[in-house]
């Protein structure tokens, strides 16, 4: 995960999440996390790289309002994904 490639001029998760949130990628809560696993199949495009504001402390659904107008379609996939792994994350029973 460390060499991951995950948009233009993005390799790895901590990096990914350096540059988006502003916090290393063991302290992601949830909601960033399943932005930045969702990258993983949906890298991030150009555009959005170089029009985003990297390094400040932002929500996930911030970040995702922030990038909709920079490039839709990416936009829409990234947000269904996130969906997807919210719904699944809160099936999964806690260990005892």
């Amino acid at each position: 995960m460390s060499n991951a490639y995950l948009g233009y001029r993005l390799r790895g998760v901590d990096q990914v999440s350096r540059f988006i949130f502003n916090v290393d990628a063991k302290d992601l809560d949830l909601d960033q996390a399943m932005v930045v696993s969702s990258m993983l199949v949906y890298p991030m495009p150009k555009n959005v790289r170089n029009n985003i504001v990297g390094g400040v402390d932002v929500s996930a659904n911030e970040f995702l309002f922030n990038t909709a107008q920079l490039n839709k379609k990416w936009n829409t996939r990234i947000r269904r994904r996130v969906r997807y792994g919210l719904a699944f994350a809160s099936k999964i029973k806690e260990p005892r």
